[in-house]
């Protein structure tokens, strides 16, 4: 069964202009650790193509996915505290 977490606080280049934006791949490097990522959505705004700030990162295994939640959140990511959490 798949897992879904929400990932929030990712920061668009807005908030830091010499930082490079958050990609999806530097999502996947970020919770692969933790287990299996089958897929990750960066929500992306569609007019500018930066950024929403929000993502959501797909776990094969739900202990995995509860591992990543328990070290990810509160984790420091350019600047920023990431908050990791089931989605809804």
């Amino acid at each position: 069964m798949l897992k879904i977490i929400l990932v929030e606080n990712i920061p668009p280049s807005s908030i830091n202009p010499t930082s490079q934006e958050t990609q999806e791949q530097d999502l996947r490097d970020l919770f692969t650790p933790f287990g299996p990522v089958s897929r990750v959505f960066l929500a992306k705004d569609k007019t500018n193509n930066t950024s929403k700030g929000f993502a959501f990162i797909t776990f094969n295994e739900k202990k995995d996915a509860q591992k990543a939640i328990e070290c990810v959140s509160g984790f420091g990511y350019d600047h920023l505290i990431l908050k990791v959490e089931w989605a809804k």
